[in-house]
């Protein structure tokens, strides 16, 4: 294939007065070899890159293509002759028109993408590199194409990938988190941002524990960050304490943190998982308190079962620090028994002996 220059049949006098820019004819060339060579070596230099571009190559002037590789011709589904001589907009879906225009007249070097249109009339995304550049004292505009097809492909994919995983999380109870190798947040789930005091992702993106703790908490979790990324292992079952900005209070958390690692074995992150075991663990603080007072009421039936040294004479019981103390004051102390007091037939005759008698 050669990439040359269209030329234009016209001559330069008449090309002027319609307004095109000129184009030097052979017989101008010819008085000035040296920049004939040079503009021979230059055609023959770009036509070899050209060729060996695996990317679509048009030359064009005016919004006319004037020259291209097989590369864009097989892109487009013509040929090169049918793609000479055409205009560039004729290549271009109506939706991106417009935006192609504007492009041509501003002279726009970035990169950009739109919808290009094959002869089948069939669309299709590219990205378009171009600029302007002289050839033998004209302005053509060198545009490289890329198709765009199967990366536009990848990228739905991966988008419908990361839809799903965010419907997941998203729907999930426990608070679950990505963050990068140098603890910056990229991801999290609806339960995490709210725990964090936040509604929207855009929040916390980039930004780490420490926008969001208290730094005491902050630097536990920091430097429990810093170790799986430097031993590779996972942090499973931590019990933890947490602050939630969403309602002011401390919680405890259950968090088990696992390192994400590329094809080389190299981390380049973690995800983390947390769940809120704060009504767990007042359970079993209320399950601990009962057992506590079952474990003294046990002790308090062990030592009544004991031997008690008590005073033959006025009955006083020794408790354990040494002090006598009434019989019933003793087991009310060391059981849930509970005393009443009353009078024995014996005891009333002796104390009310008249009573006694009269009945």
């Amino acid at each position: 294939m050669e990439i040359t220059p269209h030329r234009d049949t016209q001559r330069p006098s008449e090309s002027k007065k319609q307004g095109e820019c000129p184009i030097p004819c052979e017989s101008e060339n010819s008085a000035h070899p040296l920049i004939a060579d040079t503009n021979v070596y230059q055609e023959q230099h770009f036509k070899t890159l050209a060729e060996a571009s695996f990317e679509g190559i048009a030359l064009s002037e005016c919004g006319i293509i004037s020259d291209c590789n097989d590369q864009l011709a097989q892109m487009l589904g013509y040929s090169r002759n049918e793609l000479i001589g055409k205009s560039v907009i004729d290549l271009v879906a109506p939706q991106s028109r417009a935006f192609v225009e504007e492009a041509h007249r501003s002279n726009r070097q970035a990169a950009y993408e739109h919808i290009a249109l094959r002869k089948d009339g069939t669309e299709f995304p590219v990205e378009v590199r171009a600029r302007f550049m002289k050839s033998k004292e004209r302005e053509l505009r060198v545009a490289a194409i890329r198709d765009m097809s199967e990366r536009k492909k990848s990228e739905l994919a991966l988008q419908n990938d990361r839809n799903l995983l965010r419907t997941l999380i998203d729907n999930l109870p426990d608070l679950i988190y990505f963050k990068d190798a140098e603890g910056r947040y990229i991801l999290n789930n609806l339960a995490h941002l709210k725990s964090m005091g936040v509604e929207r992702q855009e929040v916390v993106l980039g930004k780490t524990t420490f926008d969001f703790h208290p730094q005491e908490l902050a630097q536990q979790y920091y430097e429990d960050e810093r170790r799986i990324v430097a031993t590779g292992n996972a942090l499973p079952g931590r019990e933890e304490l947490a602050f939630h900005k969403d309602t002011g209070e401390q919680r405890w958390h259950l968090t088990t943190k696992i390192p994400v690692k590329d094809s080389r074995g190299v981390v380049t992150g973690f995800v983390g998982i947390s769940r809120d075991i704060t009504e767990q663990k007042q359970l079993e603080k209320q399950r601990d308190h009962y057992v506590e007072e079952l474990q003294e009421a046990l002790d308090r039936v062990t030592t009544l079962s004991g031997l008690l040294p008590i005073c033959s004479g006025c009955k006083k019981i020794r408790n354990d620090q040494g002090y006598w103390q009434q019989v019933e004051g003793y087991i009310m102390e060391h059981s849930s028994a509970r005393f009443t007091h009353g009078l024995c037939p014996e005891c009333l005759a002796r104390i009310y002996p008249d009573f006694t008698r009269k009945s």
